[in-house]
């Protein structure tokens, strides 16, 4: 018998006894694969970036620094950050939406980045922000801390790239 694997677009047969699957990036940009035995597993895997920390008062913690990469291209960043104080008990929350484009060596924050913001009182002065180093090549997620509060901050976030 002569093995055939029909996909969505084409049929694959094996050369010296292998078939080979190939993902965008390697495995990085949302889809993975990996074998056992006679199983394929083909796994979808947002691509995304996460990360802790934390404030006291009003100083200001980086929470990404997401190197954009030798390739020119646009990325969209969706960004969730959730903050909270439990002396309060008292958090706040954002949703951070940028684009940025990169040259693979400078980078360029396109327009402003959007921010959804819901805090509790006690709270002003807080914020979650999304900027670039144009001479590092890279987005960053900072927050800012509120006057007399211990934030203890979480960020989760996927993107999108395009060359």
């Amino acid at each position: 018998d002569t093995l055939v694997v029909a996909t969505d677009s084409g049929n694959a047969s094996p050369a010296a006894g292998l078939i080979n699957l190939i993902t965008p990036g390697g495995g990085t940009q949302g889809v993975r694969t990996s074998a056992a035995g006679s199983t394929i597993t083909v796994t979808v895997t947002p691509a995304g970036v996460s990360d802790t920390g934390t404030t006291v008062d009003t100083a200001t913690t980086q929470l990404i620094n997401f190197p954009l990469g030798a390739v020119p291209g646009v990325y969209t960043f969706d960004m969730n950050v959730a903050g909270f104080d439990s002396a309060t008990p008292g958090g706040v929350g954002y949703n951070l939406f940028a684009t940025v484009r990169t040259t693979g060596s400078a980078a360029t924050l396109i327009g402003a980045s959007t921010a959804l913001t819901n805090e509790e009182a006690g709270f002003t002065g807080a914020n979650a922000s999304v900027t670039v180093n144009v001479p590092g090549n890279t987005m960053r997620v900072s927050c800012l801390g509120a006057a007399g509060k211990t934030i203890n901050w979480a960020v989760n976030g996927v993107y999108v790239f395009a060359s």
